[in-house]
């Protein structure tokens, strides 16, 4: 399955007459890892911010910024902290381990997130 985040830009490239339609040239700009696969994601009100919920049940804060050492460096994502509300010692079998996966995670204002689970804990 999935373990990776791809983050991507768009830059307006040129608006085709014919078509009607705007062309834009789309680049990965850097992949996110975990460890397991991912079942959701969440940005920040400001997009500073990024929640990535695996299916083991952890949840990763990503935050973007530049290096200060390379001005003309495009921004970064960093993995600033994990949240784990479970021991690794809880999982037991395959199907214990899927009760934990986050499968949907929103930010509540700039400094609170949710999240909920397959076993439909919130």
């Amino acid at each position: 399955k999935h373990k990776v985040v791809k983050i991507w830009s768009m830059k307006h490239v040129d608006r085709n007459p014919l078509e009607e339609c705007n062309l834009v040239d789309i680049t990965m700009e850097q992949e996110l890892s975990h460890d397991m696969a991912i079942e959701s994601i969440a940005s920040s009100p400001g997009n500073e911010m990024l929640l990535t919920g695996d299916r083991m049940g952890d949840v990763r804060l990503w935050c973007c910024g530049k290096n200060v050492f390379l001005p003309s460096s495009s921004r970064q994502w960093t993995c600033q902290r994990v949240f784990s509300w479970r021991s690794k010692f809880d999982l037991m079998s395959v199907d214990d381990s899927m009760q934990f996966a986050i499968t949907s995670i929103e930010f509540l204002g700039e400094n609170i997130f949710v999240t909920g689970s397959k076993s439909g804990n919130l």
